[in-house]
């Protein structure tokens, strides 16, 4: 047996082989995938791992092989319930320790961190993990007894407990942001007398605005726990939803409007919102759209020297002490322009392949006798619009912040780029936990699946935080597939009673197992 480290798709696997003969040609075998790595650092606990299993796979025989010598008939030893230990008691014990319910949703949430997909799968995954058989009208059935009124308080009132602990104060800075999910059909929801139809066609983050969707806003701490979720119409304008899921979570918080600072990104950057904000008398931090600032202020954060005098900082409205806070960064220029670069060079090669080009600023698409037209003209001939590049490339570097508070400009910067949490949140709960609800039509069964997730991704969050601690320093992922791991099997032998054994432990397995 031998450690094999190579390359597949985005990520680095890290496997053990053997080489065996069968039928008199020497082949190679797979004995375990230890894991696929995504950086260096998940490379480096992946290798302490596999040579870890290395040392146990390679002295000793199977556990099979050493009770085999015990008994006279090796074919009645049997071994049954394979059981995934390291998912019930462990991440299942961050569930208990959140404080949701102790019934059916535990193993709905523990199924769909373990394998986010169909309900039919998730029936599957239960009998062969977790000794629990249902089908999968049992689930629906299940699905349409959960509240989200019932559930999200608990998950707020934890995570205030968990606030109160760390800092001695209420929870008083929250992140709110939008995300789609789309449905694999072509039917929109007809609207009624009570209420319009849900799944909509509009602006789809996931490019797929040919499908109809829904919107979802999240609020989420400082920590990316989510607070509170919001379901709208596929159709709503991200930017509408900002107040409600504010308001909302404003009162569950039990706080008045300037005890609470919001934070969001530029999506949520209207008049009208910002004006609701400071009426309502909220504290917030939001991107600013510099591109659409009016010229005045266009050739002020322009000429501004970034490197000498530092973040600019102007007010914008003195009534309400609206200001505009603009800073620098050489390695966000580069990315910009590497971004950029790399836009126009795929645009370029369809060009001269005469692809029909839409959507793109950069573009001029020609008729045929060389004039000018519309985006919307299918010509195909064009050229790339170098006014355009060079009117955005003034702004290489340089992000932008409205805000109304009185903290400094490093301050405000520095609360803003917590934003990414409530990102990450929305990024683990559409490739982690596969959030999307392909299969669901009816609004209740749509909400009650959200819920679900939801309720995964506060346990994932929980993982996160308690995985700090781990030495050498492992991901999340890692985290995970360590735990899938933990099998407990009950082991049969002729004239004795059943014997529970477990799956041997990699040093991260133990460490994990003390969590």
């Amino acid at each position: 047996m031998y450690l094999n480290i190579s390359r597949y798709k985005k990520y680095t696997r890290v496997r053990i082989l053997e080489k065996v003969l069968i039928r008199g040609k020497r082949i190679t075998r797979l004995v375990e995938h230890v894991g696929s790595a995504r950086n260096e650092t998940e490379l480096a606990v992946l290798r302490i791992t596999a040579k870890e299993r290395l040392v146990a796979l390679r002295p000793q025989r199977s556990l099979l092989d050493t009770l085999e010598q015990q008994i006279h008939d090796p074919a009645r030893l049997t071994i049954t319930h394979s059981y995934a230990y390291g998912l019930w008691h462990i991440i299942g014990g961050l569930y208990d320790g959140i404080g949701l319910p102790d019934n059916f949703l535990k193993y709905l949430v523990l199924a769909r961190i373990a394998l986010p997909k169909s309900k039919l799968s998730t029936t599957r995954y239960l009998a062969d993990n977790l000794n629990r058989v249902v089908n999968v009208q049992s689930i629906y059935d299940y699905m349409d007894t959960l509240k989200k009124d019932t559930l999200m308080p608990l998950l707020l009132d934890y995570a205030r407990k968990q606030t109160k602990q760390r800092t001695g104060q209420t929870i008083a800075v929250v992140f709110y942001d939008v995300t789609t999910l789309y449905f694999e059909t072509d039917e929109e929801d007809e609207d009624t007398l009570k209420e319009p139809g849900l799944r909509k066609k509009g602006y789809s983050k996931d490019h797929r605005g040919d499908l109809p969707q829904v919107v979802v806003g999240l609020t989420v701490d400082g920590g990316g726990f989510p607070l509170d979720f919001q379901v709208y119409e596929g159709n709503t304008y991200e930017g509408h939803t900002l107040i409600d899921g504010i308001l909302s979570i404003q009162v569950k918080l039990s706080l008045t409007p300037g005890d609470l600072t919001v934070i969001a990104d530029a999506g949520m950057l209207s008049q009208a919102n910002i004006d609701a904000l400071e009426e309502s008398g909220y504290i917030y931090i939001v991107g600013a759209r510099i591109k659409s600032l009016n010229k005045t202020r266009t050739d002020e954060l322009l000429s501004w020297d970034y490197a000498n005098q530092g973040m600019m900082d102007v007010v914008l409205d003195a009534p309400v002490n609206r200001r505009l806070i603009v800073t620098y960064s050489d390695k966000r220029a580069k990315r910009s322009q590497q971004n950029r670069d790399r836009l126009v060079k795929k645009l370029q090669v369809k060009l001269d392949h005469g692809q029909v080009v839409k959507k793109s600023k950069y573009i001029i698409l020609h008729t045929a006798d060389n004039a000018a037209t519309p985006l919307k003209t299918t010509a195909l001939t064009g050229s790339i619009d170098q006014s355009k590049l060079d009117q955005d490339a003034r702004f290489d570097g340089l992000k932008g912040y409205v805000t109304n508070t009185v903290l400094t400009a490093e301050e405000v910067v520095a609360r803003y780029a917590n934003l990414w949490t409530v990102e990450k949140s929305f990024r683990m709960s559409k490739s982690d936990l596969r959030t999307r609800p392909v299969f669901h039509f009816k609004k209740r069964r749509i909400i009650a699946h959200l819920l679900i997730c939801i309720c995964s991704l506060a346990v994932l969050r929980e993982l996160e935080q308690k995985i700090t601690s781990l030495q050498p320093a492992a991901g999340l992922s890692i985290a995970l597939e360590q735990l899938l791991a933990i099998r407990q099997y009950t082991l049969h032998i002729p004239n004795q009673p059943a014997v529970e054994v477990y799956s041997q432990l990699t040093s991260i397995q133990e460490q994990l197992m003390r969590l």
